[in-house]
């Protein structure tokens, strides 16, 4: 049976391979000839129906297969290290973008093997890795590529971002707050807007269960002003819900407040602001809401 994502992989190790093949970087393009040879190997034998190959030029050094789903915030495509070839470069990214559960063992053997061949650790190599690793389940394998990658450049957000992530994925909110914080403080040098969100929507998480609801609300707030067609409307409206039930008004309406700017006709966003700014004691606001949410009604559209 044909699997789009590895035989993709497998075209697109050849043409790594190829390219730097002629520019002279044999020891670098060795790792992406042998693991494309092995995709097609793989792909011939599905195909004529005969045992399937191992995909990986070293299958023990693979960590075991767990299904899992990619992580909130996980690691945008690399973009490039200065030390790194600048073919080396878009072809970490091409394999950043290419990645995906059913290739991540594929992808982590080819990085694996490229590690050995460079002359010193890169952090776009060591934060790829780490994104196979959280695919396949591996979070301790994941969470300590992140951290070499942050100790080899600390001033880049993604690592941060993705280790806290991967805290948060193990349960630890304490660790996941401890790398996400000090960024929170220094948003301004996060430039690249999909890990603005990441960072910020992490955050929320690991300030949500840590029972800093207000913070949470603050930053998911700031996440809808962001990227207002990302949102789970519905599941962050049930949150505060939740949250006002349990006597967080404040905090229900901060998040109902921006929520209700993006979507001003959400009838159950309305309904439940107004029921908030009324429990808040803020009755005339809350007659505001519920005029807007009776108008169509009185209007008889």
């Amino acid at each position: 049976m044909a699997d789009p994502a590895l035989d993709r992989l497998a075209d697109r190790c050849a043409a790594m391979a190829e390219a730097l093949n002629q520019r002279g970087e044999l020891s670098l393009a060795v790792p992406f000839y042998r693991q494309a040879m092995a995709l097609l190997m793989a792909r011939r034998d599905r195909a004529t129906g005969t045992r399937p190959q191992p995909l990986a030029p070293d299958p023990a050094g693979l960590a075991l297969i767990q299904e899992v789903d990619a992580l909130q915030g996980d690691a945008v495509a690399a973009a490039g290290s200065g030390s790194l070839p600048q073919d080396l470069q878009d072809h970490l990214r091409a394999l950043g973008d290419e990645l995906c559960l059913a290739n991540a063992a594929s992808v982590q053997a080819v990085l694996r093997e490229l590690q050995q061949e460079l002359p010193s650790p890169e952090s776009e190599l060591l934060g790829l890795l780490a994104k196979t690793h959280l695919l396949q389940g591996d979070l301790a394998s994941a969470l300590d590529h992140y951290q070499q990658a942050l100790q080899l450049d600390p001033e880049e957000p993604r690592w941060a971002v993705n280790g806290g992530a991967a805290w948060l994925a193990c349960g630890d909110h304490v660790e996941a707050l401890r790398l996400l914080r000090p960024w929170a403080r220094r948003l301004v040098l996060v430039d690249d807007p999909t890990v603005l969100r990441a960072l910020l929507g992490n955050l929320a998480l690991a300030e949500l269960q840590a029972g800093h609801v207000m913070e949470a609300a603050r930053l998911r707030a700031d996440l809808v002003g962001l990227a207002p067609d990302d949102v789970p409307v519905m599941d962050w409206i049930e949150d505060a819900r939740l949250w006002a039930e349990s006597g967080c008004h404040e905090e229900a309406k901060t998040l109902l407040m921006a929520l209700r700017a993006v979507y001003p006709r959400h009838a159950a966003l309305l309904q439940l602001l107004a029921e908030t700014l009324e429990a808040c004691g803020e009755y005339r606001d809350a007659a505001l809401v519920y005029r807007d949410l009776l108008r169509p009604a009185l209007s008889g559209g």
